[in-house]
């Protein structure tokens, strides 16, 4: 995982690394700019109680997986699952 890279959460949100991935107490945390299924970026979709609001700060990298590209508008319709594809060798 780098910077650039598409991720989704395996369940409803996917968006894309804002930095480079960094260690925290032994885990691997990532920041990720989330986006909508019009391909609009959302920014940080959790309350920001005083911390970042352009962005998901401090995600664990091992419960994002990397995917394609997404191929924007996505079907509102269909499960993500079902849309969003891991990319081979990530």
């Amino acid at each position: 995982m780098k910077k650039g890279d598409w991720v989704f959460d395996g369940c409803d949100a996917f968006g894309k690394v804002k930095n480079k991935p960094y260690d925290s107490r032994g885990i691997t945390h990532v920041d990720i700019t989330i986006f909508d299924r019009s391909g609009n970026e959302l920014g940080r979709t959790s309350p920001a109680m005083g911390g970042p609001q352009t962005f998901e700060p401090a995600c664990t990298a091992s419960e994002w997986t990397v995917i394609k590209t997404p191929e924007f508008p996505l079907s509102r319709y269909a499960d993500l699952k079902d849309i969003l594809h891991a990319k081979c060798g990530a």
